[in-house]
């Protein structure tokens, strides 16, 4: 799969979610295995204002989500898109098991992922706990980006980004990022399947 928007706009309808009655959604999913793909040049606009979910809710929302055991993708190309208005977890995950982080059960990481040269603007809106990009894959380059809100977070508690991205797996990089309002630029954490090692971080700015 192999998508060029040149600008297209994707976004989510009005009462995909609602404080009465908040959903759990991805835009782009899978919870299978997938190899060789790509998406270029797309607007996604999460709608937060008109979708609402609770701030104290833990549903993820994400423009691009992999989840599950058996859901890994391996060769993904994510350039030049902008992700905005997103009011849930994250806007790309690149991976999660919820069997493995209770130690049920391994998983094999996805691989060579590049999630660069894109913009992530006014994202977490609903949400204390946002990240923008969740790295649980090995050999990913997060570069060549920006991430833009245009508040911050008043609290541990309160809606606003936290982290502009989630190191989760080994060979990964961080380079050349403009951050705004955010928490934390990054954290590096390990997982429950395997160590994460040779991480290069450089020549970021973050600013409030």
């Amino acid at each position: 799969m192999n998508i060029l928007g040149e600008g297209a706009i994707f976004k989510v309808k009005d009462g995909s979610s609602t404080l009465e009655t908040p959903r759990w959604y991805n835009v782009f999913f899978t919870d299978t295995y997938k190899k060789d793909w790509s998406i270029h040049g797309i607007i996604f606009d999460g709608n937060w204002e008109n979708n609402r979910k609770g701030v104290n809710i833990g549903y993820n929302q994400a423009f691009i989500g992999v989840f599950g055991n058996e859901g890994r993708c391996d060769n993904v190309v994510i350039k030049r898109n902008v992700f905005k208005n997103n009011p849930g977890l994250n806007n790309v995950v690149t991976g999660v098991s919820y069997f493995v982080s209770q130690g049920q059960a391994t998983m094999t990481l996805g691989d060579n992922w590049d999630v660069s040269e894109n913009w992530h603007i006014n994202n977490g809106m609903d949400s204390f706990d946002f990240t923008a990009v969740f790295g649980l894959c090995d050999n990913m380059k997060c570069d060549n980006s920006w991430y833009i809100n245009d508040f911050s977070a008043t609290g541990v508690s309160a809606a606003g980004p936290r982290n502009a991205f989630e190191v989760h797996g080994s060979n990964q990089t961080f380079n050349n990022n403009f951050i705004k309002s955010y928490y934390s630029g990054m954290i590096v954490n390990s997982n429950y399947t395997s160590v994460c090692e040779n991480i290069q971080v450089n020549n970021n700015i973050m600013v409030d």
